[in-house]
């Protein structure tokens, strides 16, 4: 919910879908969701590749294309082990660092 405060300070409106309250599996009713947005970003909620947002990524990338895509998560890899602020802010995955990739990527297309 921060995320979409952050992004909305910057005109960049947004939808939040939690994967916990859908279909495991990309359904219709997800596709024409996110058929509506020329970017879609996937935070997981772990390692950020061979997830979710991969799946979407494969999916989606025959469907449209054009839809940018992008996975924020924890490497594939052994992490550093800290407070959970610090490690998400070593990875990139802090709220703030996060919606200034999406803005990032909005603003360059």
């Amino acid at each position: 919910i921060v995320i979409k405060q952050l992004l909305a300070e910057k005109s960049i409106d947004c939808a939040i879908i939690n994967r916990i309250t859908i279909c495991p599996a990309i359904n219709q009713e997800l596709e024409t969701e996110l058929c509506k947005y020329n970017h879609i970003a996937v935070i997981e909620a772990s390692c950020g590749e061979a997830g979710y947002g991969e799946a979407i990524l494969s999916h989606m990338s025959k469907v449209n294309p054009k839809i940018k895509i992008h996975t924020f998560g924890y490497p594939n890899t052994n992490i550093t082990h800290g407070r959970v602020s610090q490690v998400d802010s070593l990875y990139s995955l802090s709220t703030e660092k996060i919606a200034d990739v999406i803005i990032r990527e909005v603003n360059a297309t």
